[in-house]
């Protein structure tokens, strides 16, 4: 997958292509099945069914190292917006990642010029300078001019970070299609769980509203999970003061995200079984989730705010 695209904008240079003649092997015994209601203990995994998939092995020239390790807001930003044009690369040369998550979105080690992403060449000179973050793992990837395959249907991705309406469809038992729309909403949750992971690292106590967030995402529970749905309300109507300094940064930018997932959810909704197969309906979501945040990333700090220790 990586391969075709290798020396883009947010992906990974490749250094050695997989090996395609593997055998096949079956990966039922260790993937978890879908969850149903439980009685007695509120979620119980579905016995799964059978995926079949190819063996493959790759090689990986670009060195990454943690989201969480940006050295301030900014950088922590333009890692998400850097990952989320090398998702549109993917998409544009017909494969949905299906796994947007803290681990799949790295920053790379140092700076790397790249090849620049015409499609968005309108939002300024960020995409013609150097790269600085990219996404990686194509494991639960699919092609996506085959949604008739039984895996178009299977709900992916890693729970705390899946978009409210997958999750939502797991509580229910519906099967719905994953498109772009879910992965672009998963940047959000990705961004979110980074700022939590970091701020009480840098000294900065989480507030309890905040704290209840932070749980939600780091809870096994979808039941929990289903709290996600409230922060754009939260956002609304809470006043700066209840959350935290170095969450303040990213509050206006979170609104206006969460307000194009809700807005975005809506449309998908509203298609029911037939989602939408053109890319340029998937590209006019890209170039609004790019806009909004290229238009906070030059006034968020170069670093996290100082809070002295206590012994200093």
């Amino acid at each position: 997958m990586f391969s075709s695209v290798a020396g883009s904008f947010g992906v990974p240079v490749i250094l050695i292509e997989p090996y395609k003649n593997q055998p096949e092997i079956t990966t039922d015994s260790f993937v978890p099945g879908d969850f149903e209601p439980c009685d007695w203990c509120g979620e119980w995994p579905k016995a799964s069914k059978k995926e079949t998939r190819v063996q493959s092995r790759v090689l990986i020239l670009t060195r990454g190292k943690l989201l969480t390790s940006a050295r301030g807001p900014k950088q922590l930003l333009q890692g998400v917006i850097y990952a989320m044009l090398g998702h549109w690369i993917l998409f544009k040369a017909g494969w949905l990642h299906r796994d947007v998550s803290i681990g799949n979105v790295l920053l790379m080690m140092e700076p790397e010029p790249r090849n620049p992403v015409e499609a968005f060449s309108n939002l300024g000179e960020l995409y013609f300078n150097e790269c600085v973050g990219f996404i990686i793992d194509g494991d639960l990837a699919v092609k996506w001019n085959n949604l008739d395959h039984e895996d178009a249907l299977r709900r992916s991705g890693t729970p705390p970070f899946m978009s409210i309406n997958l999750i939502q469809s797991w509580l229910s038992g519906e099967e719905i299609y994953h498109t772009p729309i879910d992965d672009l909403e998963s940047f959000i949750w990705v961004l979110l769980w980074a700022i939590f992971d970091i701020l009480p690292k840098k000294r900065i106590q989480l507030t309890p509203v905040e704290q209840r967030y932070n749980d939600s995402l780091r809870s096994n529970s979808l039941g929990l999970l289903g709290v996600k749905g409230g922060l754009l309300d939260d956002l609304d109507i809470r006043p700066l003061k209840k959350w935290s300094s170095g969450f303040r940064a990213f509050a206006p930018l979170l609104k206006e995200w969460l307000t194009l997932a809700k807005q975005a959810r809506a449309e998908m909704i509203a298609f029911e079984d037939s989602p939408p197969t053109d890319v340029e309906f998937y590209k006019n979501y890209y170039a609004q989730y790019l806009e909004i945040g290229v238009k906070y990333l030059n006034d968020l700090p170069e670093d996290w705010p100082y809070v002295p220790s206590l012994s200093s």
